[in-house]
């Protein structure tokens, strides 16, 4: 079926960097600070480097998939019109004029852990899904603390036993301590009744709803960056004085290995969009530069936050918290001048906002990946069996953030988590499915009994010659290369493949280090 609509490439650039610059952004700034500027921002343009191949060898993966898939649609109409007896033996078959071509179609979807199963096999296939049913948990882990954070922080909670948070209460902490903790348990046991009965139903499009939430985040981003940029550059040093004795220059040339190991997970998950690819790629009407649209998507999610990182960090220095935007509570305070203050509650409430809408279509799509790894027969789930679901699905980031709230411990795990289906899998996919196409494909010359012999092992091919109205051996061109796609280029020679892989170990190894060793603690 053809996709209801279908939209140009800079709409499809557009959806991407509103679908891409998400939670990660708000923690960008805390480990830029801690890591050092220059630093921090020589880690960015690193990992958004090594992001861009993966996600185009997954667009030549699935251009491969539909091309053998087209050639399979092809045998089974031949095999229906040749004679059995003759060529019962052969179990490959190709009209005689057809070469192998390679594109990504609007009416067909290959979803990634379908390639996986097609080139991987099944249990890889599993692993990819699981890996992203883990992801996916701690990305709403993280909607759920940086939602109760900024509600804590804002409503008046004023008793014994329960009192309105400060930035300080979330700052170098796993989570908050004391009757603030109470307080965060509250509002994330809010946050759970909110979002827990929208998670039960069948989510249709929310057009309307993320175009505004769009703009929201877009007008928040800014009023971040602009704020931090006047403050820099008055006098005064803006509304609140937050020297740390450090300079800007000490800042932006200081490295601390410790922090610089907490930046490459968290822009490692902020960058990850790998199971998306498919669904943001089927209806772009015009797939024949997708490659330079993901790749100029990538580096301008990177510059948005390259630019709030340098900036929220040389104001805010050592006084950030983790989640950015508590950073400004205290200036949601009397004293400051009211539009300050406006402005403020806006950047501090709008990631609660946009989380609100997120975790329940990241809840439909975790639990669809789990009734779809789980399911042993091809029958539907029950409505019943799916709210089931659902139901443990959203319940588990809730518990977890109950004990921790800091939401860049949060994502380190989530881009441990996201290695495997960011880098490890794009790279084995696109190599054996460069392989498989390679010994379809190329074929060579034989006799008919030759080929009736090799057709088992791919070597050699029976075809049906229209002209002859016989079958007989053909042989392509084997000096071309038969495995090249549209989307083929330098980043698919095989030294890149292994220097992603290369990169994906590093990244293991740096994230765990950074949980070993966290930034809090050192």
């Amino acid at each position: 079926m053809m996709p209801k609509k279908q939209y140009s490439s800079l709409i499809a650039f557009v959806y991407f960097l509103n679908n891409n610059i998400s939670g990660g952004l708000l923690a960008v700034p805390f480990v830029f600070y801690h890591a050092g500027l220059m630093f921090g921002v020589l880690l960015l343009v690193v990992v958004a480097v090594f992001t861009v191949p993966p996600l185009i060898w997954t667009l030549e993966t699935m251009a491969r998939a539909q091309a053998l898939e087209d050639r399979q649609c092809t045998e089974v109409n031949l095999t229906q019109r040749l004679d059995g007896d003759t060529v019962s033996k052969c179990q490959v078959w190709i009209n005689i004029e057809s070469l192998p071509t390679y594109g990504i179609r609007s009416e067909r979807k290959f979803e990634v852990d379908e390639l996986c199963r097609l080139f991987l096999g099944r249990k890889t296939g599993l692993l990819y899904g699981w890996s992203i049913v883990i992801w996916c948990l701690l990305c709403m882990w993280y909607y759920v603390t940086v939602a109760a954070s900024a509600w804590a922080a804002h409503i008046p909670f004023n008793s014994e036993y329960f009192q309105q948070c400060s930035d300080d209460d979330f700052r170098l902490s796993i989570h908050p301590v004391g009757v603030c903790w109470n307080t965060y348990s509250v509002c994330v046991l809010m946050y759970g009744i909110i979002v827990v009965p929208i998670s039960m139903m069948d989510l249709t499009e929310q057009k309307i709803i993320q175009i505004v939430l769009s703009y929201v985040r877009l007008v928040a981003v800014i009023l971040m960056v602009v704020y931090c940029l006047v403050a820099l550059l008055s006098e005064t040093g803006g509304e609140q004085n937050y020297d740390d004795g450090n300079s800007i220059g000490s800042s932006w040339f200081r490295v601390d290995l410790v922090g610089g190991m907490a930046v490459i997970p968290v822009i490692s998950h902020a960058l990850s969009c790998q199971s998306m690819i498919p669904s943001f790629v089927q209806p772009v009407a015009d797939k024949r530069k997708l490659h330079w649209l993901l790749a100029g998507a990538i580096f301008a999610c990177a510059c948005v936050y390259g630019v709030v990182g340098v900036t929220v960090a040389s104001h805010f220095k050592g006084q950030l918290v983790e989640t950015s935007t508590l950073s400004w509570v205290p200036l949601t305070e009397t004293g400051h001048k009211l539009v300050i203050r406006i402005m403020s509650y806006f950047i501090v409430i709008y990631p609660s906002l946009v989380m609100l809408s997120a975790l329940p279509l990241s809840a439909v799509a975790c639990s669809n990946y789990v009734l779809s790894l789980c399911r042993t027969s091809g029958t539907e789930p029950s409505m019943a069996t799916k709210r089931v679901v659902r139901f443990c699905v959203v319940m588990v980031p809730l518990i977890c953030a109950l004990g921790v709230s800091n939401l860049v411990e949060v994502l380190k795990y989530g881009g441990l988590a996201g290695y495997l289906s960011s880098y490890i899998i794009p790279g084995l996919l696109v190599l054996k499915s460069r392989k498989v196409c390679q010994q379809i494909f190329s074929i060579r010359r034989g006799s008919l009994q030759e080929g009736k012999s090799k057709a088992s092992s791919l070597e050699a091919v029976v075809v049906w010659d229209e002209s002859k109205e016989a079958a007989s051996v053909c042989a392509l061109d084997t000096g071309s290369d038969v495995t090249s796609t549209p989307y083929t280029s330098i980043l698919s020679k095989q030294f890149v493949v292994w220097s992603v892989l290369a990169f994906s170990v590093f990244a293991t190894a740096a994230t765990i280090g950074s949980i070993v060793l966290p930034i809090y603690g050192h």
